[in-house]
């Protein structure tokens, strides 16, 4: 590389708005590439900032290679095969566009490149091994392509031999195989079982040339063979036979007949011994002795199963069999013979021999005996007994039994019983038993044992069985059993009323019974007399308002009592004569139609029979009154705050079924935010609650109370509001209509009471209600004096001041500054004024005249401005725009100017200098493009220009590209087009 490639960057900062932004592209790629290789101490791959692949290439000694050229070949390009590392390369072979191929000497006549520039090597040896690179440079983009690769050369395997680590395998050891390949060049090794691939796991491990079982089992006998390989060769062992040994284990003895009844004599069973293991035999004991010589004893297959035929009581023992090979031997379980015996001792007994009372006792019979396989079979009177209800027949087998349940016993169940035992061998019947029964019960006779009979006096029922064996008495009245309790008592055979009472009255009959049998007496009738009593007065608007002229009354009187009469009073006195009262149903009811004001009293009845009289209780009628005194008052008499405050409002009547309505201005108050409104009775009330109040809520406030009879409106009532003035106080200053003169004024409006304001200006104080004004030759103020203005509305306040003043920039000195910087960088001038009258500004620059200062079509140029602060801000300052720049403000007290001296000095051109730059006109090209065009095409150039930045080396245009690009530092990420 050399400087014409540098200048071709340069030239980039004057032609960059005329060139195709991928042209642009490809050129900073390109001058990254040189730079990178003249400047940077590193690898070529490290020069590109790429990640470059590495494809492995294998050989083997003395033959030949394939080196694919896996890269995108341009129409004008050079090339180059090298093998190396850094400080020891060679170039096997360097094409150049037109040229021949110019082999090294050493690798001329036994290598040759291909049209499409792959490689092969011949006669290879040992020396040849490393790492390759095929590097392809594009004459017409500058772009260098890199392709990686590493030779490795290896020879023929021979056949490998597979041998046994371990001697005597049994199962359940640890076995290892090892595959011998004579040291040779071998990258992988397989073994194979009955020519299946072995499947390593935690057991069949696999470790490189060894493979281990921890531990061997049965199931891995067979021929094994081994495979070994390298990436040019593979060979496989001779097969080797392994065979496992198994011990003995899992002895069973099973038998035929393990669950049935042998009969000796008759039936035979086969018993069979089976376990694991290899070369097993068998061999058989009774009771823990050799069997003994018998021909009923007949061993078969191979002495592992033995057949008995046919039984016999001599076979009562235990079974057993033993299982040996040449590693160890093992007992089965015992098996013994479930052998078979005749009935004998048969027995039957009852579980009770109390006298059963038919229809209600059971009776449980049991039937034991001893022998094998027994069934049980059952008689009544010599008659088979069948297993349907009441009878029940179970059967159990330790010892052989039979029970015969009988629930409940009846008459024909008195006996005898007997019960029969049989199996295969012969039957047995039992002794014979009889069941003691109870007789059935005659009527018995119901009397009255008391002289009077009246109620609330005590009276006895006696029913009499006669001395029969009875269980329970039950009383009856009119066919209804009686309910006892703690009025009605009933105690065996007697019925006490404890008092009687007149419901007691009916036909009585009394019923005896026992778990045999029942009988009833004969009916026996029973008149009680009632005293008036529970005498109670009803009415049918009990809860009801009455309104006199209009509703009427039904008053009713009941009691308790026989043959009773009624009678009325009002106030405690007899009911006058008026044609209102109109008494019915035996003077029982009373109407009263219409209702009067005379009707204010209490009403009372009286009932009376042959035998007592009692008053009822007293009944007032709920009359209604009409809507009087209607108030309306409020919970505060203060200044209430718009927005701030609430306040309620009460309205209170007298009369009966009162509601209420409210009114604002004469206009109806809905129940809606701000207002709610609630209703008590007690006495008849509704308040009105506003929260929080507005403007709108002065008044006049009423309220009326209603009912059926009239209406009635409260007193008005209105509100005292008052509301703050909104914001601040404001100290304004404006040029008056004459000449020379400043209006000067102090403002808070739109308050309730209106706001005190007070000006003061030069010592003097001015003060109004709201707003306060004062015109004021400027020649009678003093620059640098205040305007101050203070508001007040009842302890509300707010104040504000401003200097009177020309311009004023304190933080420039002599008002002015001098400002140096580096072409390119961004530059802002700012003037902020001290805090007072607002000013307008204007920016210059002097050339050396003044020439207004434009931003319009100018991106590179803006100003910022508002009443106190204005700033001019350069993006990127060039040369040409230094020089001296001034800004005037101007209020209505005059205009100040601020002088700003720029000075922009040219960059060194250094490398990073030199990329730092074009990357920034380029950017800032492109960021411009993609927002004139809004375009996605310009967003994917600009993030190209981004990516083409993230493989500079220069750490300072990397923080720059960093900025402006947003990504993090990582000179190896590579670009879109992978350069």
């Amino acid at each position: 590389m050399n400087g014409d490639k540098v200048d071709s960057i340069l030239a980039l900062e004057q032609g960059f708005s005329n060139l195709v932004l991928d042209e642009v592209e490809m050129l900073i790629t390109y001058a990254i590439h040189c730079l990178c290789k003249k400047y940077c101490n590193k690898s070529s791959d490290s020069h590109t900032g790429l990640a470059v692949p590495t494809w492995s290439v294998n050989g083997t000694y003395g033959g030949s290679v394939y080196f694919d050229a896996f890269a995108d070949l341009p129409d004008e390009y050079r090339i180059a095969w090298i093998l190396g590392e850094i400080g020891n390369v060679t170039v096997i072979v360097e094409v150049n566009p037109g040229h021949a191929p110019e082999y090294h000497p050493r690798y001329r006549g036994r290598s040759q490149i291909f049209r499409n520039e792959t490689l092969r090597l011949e006669n290879l040896t040992y020396a040849d091994e490393g790492h390759y690179g095929l590097y392809v440079f594009n004459e017409n983009t500058f772009e260098t392509q890199i392709v990686s690769y590493n030779l490795t050369l290896y020879a023929f395997l021979n056949i490998p031999t597979l041998g046994i680590t371990s001697e005597g395998i049994v199962a359940g050891t640890d076995v290892t195989l090892q595959c011998d390949d004579g040291s040779q060049m071998v990258t992988s090794y397989t073994f194979y079982r009955d020519g299946q691939k072995i499947i390593c796991s935690d057991r069949v491990i696999c470790r490189g040339s060894f493979l281990d079982f921890t531990p061997i089992s049965e199931s891995d006998s067979g021929s094994y063979t081994c495979t070994i390989q390298n990436p040019v060769s593979a060979n496989t062992s001779n097969p080797r036979s392994l065979n496992v040994a198994v011990p003995v284990s899992a002895v069973t003895l099973t038998s035929n007949t393990s669950h049935l009844l042998l009969w000796p004599g008759r039936d035979s069973v086969a018993l069979r011994c089976s376990s694991n293991g290899t070369d097993v035999t068998y061999s058989w004991s009774l009771d823990g002795a050799a069997l003994p010589q018998d021909p009923r004893y007949q061993p078969t297959q191979n002495n592992s199963a033995l057949i008995i035929s046919p039984i016999s009581p001599k076979d009562h023992g235990y079974f057993m069999c033993t299982a040996r090979n040449w590693i160890n031997s093992e007992n089965s379980s015992r098996v013994n013979l479930n052998l078979a015996s005749p009935v004998s001792a048969v027995t039957l007994t009852s579980n009770t021999s109390a006298v059963l009372w038919a229809g209600q006792d059971s009776a449980s019979l049991y039937c034991s005996a001893q022998g094998s396989a027994i069934t049980f079979s059952w008689r009544l009177n010599g008659e088979p007994v069948s297993p349907d209800p009441p009878y029940y027949i179970t059967q159990g087998d330790s010892p052989p039994n039979s029970t015969l349940t009988i629930s409940p016993v009846s008459r024909h169940d008195a006996g005898p019983f007997t019960c029969m035992a049989s199996n295969m061998a012969n039957s047995e019947t039992s002794n014979a038993l009889d069941l003691t029964l109870e007789p059935d019960l005659t009527a018995p006779s119901l009397s009255i044992i008391s002289d009077l009979i009246a109620n609330g006096t005590d009276v006895t029922l006696q029913c009499d069985a006669g001395g029969q064996n009875v269980t329970s008495y039950t009383f009856y009245r009119d066919g209804q059993k009686i309910i006892c309790s703690d009025r009605v008592i009933c105690r065996g055979s007697f019925l006490d009323f404890t008092p009687i009472s007149e419901n007691d009255s009916g036909s009585y009959t009394c019923t005896i019974q026992n778990p045999v049998s029942s009988n009833t007496s004969n009916s026996l009738s029973l008149t009680v007399s009632v005293p008036v009593s529970a005498v109670a007065l009803t009415s049918n608007t009990s809860h009801l308002l009455l309104w006199p002229g209009r509703d009427s009354v039904s008053l009713r009187c009941s009691s308790n009592g026989t043959d009773v009469t009624y009678s009325w009073s009002l106030d405690g006195a007899a009911l006058p004569q008026d044609p209102r009262y109109q008494p019915t149903r035996n003077n029982s009811v009373l109407i009263i139609s219409p209702i009067s004001a005379k009707d204010h009293g209490y009403f009372m009845c009286t009932a009376r029979n042959r035998i007592n009289s009692e008053n009822s209780s007293r009944v007032n009628l709920n009359l209604a009154s009409p809507v009087s005194a209607v108030t309306l008052t409020s919970n505060t008499s203060v200044v209430l705050w718009a927005g701030q405050d609430s306040v309620s409002l009460y309205c209170s009547a007298q009369g009966s079924a009162i509601t209420f309505s409210w009114r604002l201005n004469g206009e109806p108050v809905s129940p809606n935010p701000p207002y709610s409104i609630t209703q008590g009775d007690s006495p008849p009330s509704s308040t009105l609650t506003i929260s929080p109040v507005s403007r709108h809520d002065a008044g006049p406030f009423t309220c009326t109370a209603s009912n059926v009879a009239n209406s009635e409106t409260s007193n008005a009532l209105n509100l005292s509001l008052g509301w703050h003035p909104e914001g601040n106080v404001l100290c304004l200053a404006t040029t008056a209509n004459n000449d020379g003169y400043v209006l000067l004024g102090c403002s808070w409006p739109k308050g309730n009471p209106p706001a005190n304001v007070t000006m003061e200006v030069n010592n003097t104080l001015s003060t109004a209600w709201t707003t306060v004004t004062r015109n004021i030759s400027k020649d009678h103020i003093l620059k640098g004096s205040n305007l101050t203005c203070f508001g007040d509305q009842l302890g509300k306040t707010s104040s504000c001041t401003v200097v009177l003043e020309p311009p004023y920039c304190p933080t420039m000195y002599n008002n002015s500054a001098v400002i140096h910087i580096k072409e390119g960088e961004p530059v802002a001038m700012t003037v902020r004024l001290r805090p007072g009258l607002p000013a307008q500004f204007t920016w210059f620059h002097l050339n050396p005249d003044p020439v207004p200062v434009t931003v319009q079509g100018r991106r590179s140029i803006s100003v910022e401005s508002n009443s106190s602060t204005s700033t001019l801000v350069v993006s990127q300052a060039k040369i040409t725009e230094s020089g001296k720049y001034e800004c005037r403000a101007i209020n209505i007290f005059g205009t100040e100017t601020f002088n700003f001296d720029l000075r922009v000095t040219k960059q060194e051109l250094s490398v990073s200098h030199t990329l730092k730059m074009s990357f920034i006109n380029l950017f800032h090209h492109s960021t411009l493009t993609a927002r004139r065009e809004k375009s996605l095409e310009s967003k994917n150039q600009k993030q190209r220009l981004c990516n083409v930045a993230k493989i500079t080396v220069e750490a300072e245009s990397l923080s720059y590209a960093t900025s402006v690009c947003g990504f993090s530092v990582n000179p190896s990420f590579p670009n879109r087009r992978g350069i």
